[in-house]
């Protein structure tokens, strides 16, 4: 009774934490990856859009999450926050890649998250409870509840919080297989391994688990293996999976797209890095995890800067694991140390970028071999010791918990008061500003504005660089809501030696109210970006920006157009969901126009269409001379990215975009 009751209080009280932690930085958008899952998700129930266009993650990512955010657009209208599907917005609608257009619905996404995490604790419980674990189980699930790499990634929409649950539950019912024999226990391992890789593809050697558990069942009854029977296994696994992905069998060129471009990706940083290097890396980032080791990063590799008291336990623990097992459970020794073992290898092998999210099944194998370990010491006392100092041990070790335990409540507390500057600024103007008071915000913030508003501010957006070029026309506002500080997260764009400038003028605008934060970044999420509130009538510049170029950003002071916005990579996009004019402004010669197009039905089978491009020069009124003109097929059913080459001078001009399916969906990007 007393162990489930501690068990009970664990899982409870680390399922507490990361729904506490859910509300971090709403209704703004803090984690980098979110919308590689949740852009597609809500394409797929507001514009059944069911194919993803980019593979980072396992495909079944969306499609859950997608079923999950169903439900709570349902809430979400019933508490006023939107009113239909369509304002359910993605990057596809304002080109900012971190749009976040509805609060709950990113929060219930993040809730799914943790009840992926509850489920996993139960069922990495349920897998040592098999093992034959008591206090083992208790070592092992208060290990994972504090590991600060899972409590991050189980607190957002993350690609390895829901493979996590499903790793969990490969290992549960490879143990209730191995000791039964159940075989209903088996195929459950075998799809949630499948499940897991469909999830997040990195994982991949977690099908090793129903393949060993089958061979380890064999070689038990036998005292020999069925290679052959184990190898149609390993084929039906690989079939189950790409099953679960089988959107990949419909667009295999995007799928591999996807895979090389990450390769390239997070390649670039640390590309000298050595197998042994991030092989120090992994077992180093997997100490730290259980926050025993604190890390700093140095030249692309990690350094110690505090060893806490408890890693000696830790290391305890896992040597007499490790001697546990090997007397008692050799099988169990494999059946989790080989996924374990190849995880390490195969992170550790990849000289790019290194990422700690990715040593999932090496966490479990650390935790249930600690479990192990514990599990013996216990037994090992209880044989030379009365139970009263064996009970005392026990709780002395539990209390070593505390210390982690209590580093995620304050991560936790961090995360739940914090608030974001954005809307301590819109609470001043809501409490100061006169009624009908006009208010400026730079676009580069990306305000928030609630589809439903009762007491509505009357707000205009535009580039802080078009503020500069026209601060006599910048004055006519009451109120600016600014960024203190800009900058760029790929410093190579030419566009941030522009707001280099911006950061030296607005130190020198006196500012009515100001909030402290960190560096707003145009190009990447910025978490509490720090922002200052001035007067129109205060507004004034000693820098002055050059007329001659308009940068990409400027289109976005346009209110009145949704045509115009920033692509992730900060480059000029105008979309088209239907045949239609753009004006254009061209500042520097234009040498290339790319589409991207594809058809909102992955099933539909047409001939081929084609997009047609015509630019005219501002003041033609006769259209029939385009200075270009571009015909671009374009594959239904998919998305395909085209590019063509133009020459155009700077100028105005008049886009037009015929297509001969209407049904299409694509935009044109201008470099």
């Amino acid at each position: 009774m007393t162990l489930w009751l501690i068990l009970c209080l664990i899982i409870a009280s680390g399922f507490f934490l990361r729904v506490r932690a859910t509300s971090w930085g709403l209704p703004y958008e803090y984690a980098w990856d979110e919308p590689e899952i949740m852009n597609p998700a809500i394409r797929v129930i507001r514009d059944n859009v069911y194919r993803p266009t980019y593979f980072a993650y396992g495909p079944i990512n969306a499609y859950i999450h997608a079923g999950w955010a169903a439900l709570s657009f349902i809430t979400a209208v019933e508490e006023g926050e939107i009113t239909e599907p369509w304002d359910l917005q993605t990057d596809w609608d304002t080109g900012w890649y971190w749009t976040l257009s509805s609060p709950l619905v990113y929060r219930r996404a993040r809730l799914l998250s943790t009840f992926g995490w509850a489920i996993s604790a139960i069922a990495l419980a349920g897998a040592c409870r098999t093992l034959g674990m008591r206090w083992g189980t208790v070592a092992a699930v208060a290990l994972v509840t504090v590991s600060v790499t899972n409590f991050e990634n189980t607190t957002i929409v993350a690609g390895g919080s829901l493979a996590w649950m499903f790793i969990a539950l490969s290992f549960w019912g490879a143990s209730n297989f191995l000791k039964s024999g159940s075989w209903r226990a088996y195929w459950g391992c075998f799809l949630a391994a499948a499940a897991a890789v469909a999830s997040k593809v990195v994982f991949v050697p977690v099908l090793l688990v129903p393949i060993c558990a089958l061979a380890f069942k064999q070689y038990e009854k036998k005292r020999s293996i069925d290679f052959w029977q184990v190898l149609l296994l390993a084929a039906a696994l690989v079939a189950a999976t790409t099953l679960l992905m089988f959107l990949i069998l419909l667009d295999p060129s995007r799928f591999l797209h996807s895979i090389s471009n990450d390769i390239i990706s997070y390649g670039k940083g640390f590309k000298s890095a050595s197998f042994f290097v991030h092989l120090r890396n992994a077992i180093l980032s997997l100490l730290a995890s259980f926050d025993f080791l604190v890390l700093q990063a140095a030249k692309g590799t990690f350094e110690v800067v505090q060893t806490r008291p408890d890693f000696l336990l830790f290391l305890l623990l896992s040597i007499a694991g490790i001697i546990a097992a090997f007397r008692k459970a050799r099988s169990y020794l494999l059946l989790i140390g080989l996924p374990a073992l190849v995880n390490v290898w195969q992170v550790s092998a990849h000289t790019g970028t290194f990422f700690a999210r990715n040593l999932f099944l090496a966490l479990i194998c650390c935790a249930v071999l600690c479990g192990f370990g514990f599990e013996w010491l216990v037994e090992l006392a209880a044989q030379r010791m009365p139970k009263r100092v064996v009970g005392v041990a026990i709780v002395a070790s539990l209390i070593l918990v505390i210390p982690p335990m209590s580093r995620i409540w304050a991560l936790t507390e961090e995360r739940a008061q914090t608030v974001d500057p954005r809307v301590l600024a819109e609470r001043f103007l809501r409490q100061s500003a006169e009624n009908g008071a006009k208010i400026f915000v730079a676009s580069e913030l990306h305000w928030y504005l609630p589809v439903d508003d009762p007491q509505p501010l009357n707000i205009a957006e535009g580039s802080v660089l078009w503020l500069m070029k026209n601060p006599e026309a910048a004055r006519q506002w009451d109120y600016l809501v600014l960024p203190d500080k800009v900058g760029v997260f790929d410093s190579g764009k030419e566009v941030a030696e522009a707001y280099n400038v911006w950061n030296a003028a607005v130190a020198r605008i006196p500012a009515k109210t100001s909030f402290p934060g960190d560096i707003l970044y145009v190009d990447a999420p910025s978490i509490k970006p720090a922002i200052r509130i001035v007067r129109g009538e205060d507004l004034t510049f000693q820098d002055d920006l050059s007329t001659s170029r308009v940068y990409g950003q400027e289109f976005l002071s346009d209110n009145s157009s949704n045509a115009a916005f920033l692509t992730k990579n900060g480059g000029l996009a105008v979309k088209n969901y239907w045949v239609g004019t753009t004006k254009v402004r061209l500042s520097t010669p234009v040498n290339r126009i790319v589409v991207k197009g594809g058809g909102t039905n992955p099933f539909e089978q047409e001939s081929q269409p084609e997009i047609t491009i015509k630019l005219f020069p501002e003041g033609d009124p006769s259209e029939t001379r385009p200075v270009a003109q571009v015909t671009i097929p374009v594959v239904p059913g998919r998305v395909k990215e085209e590019r063509a080459t133009v020459k155009l001078s700077p100028g105005n001009y008049k886009m037009v975009v015929t297509a001969n399916n209407p049904a299409l969906r694509f935009m044109t990007e201008i470099a």
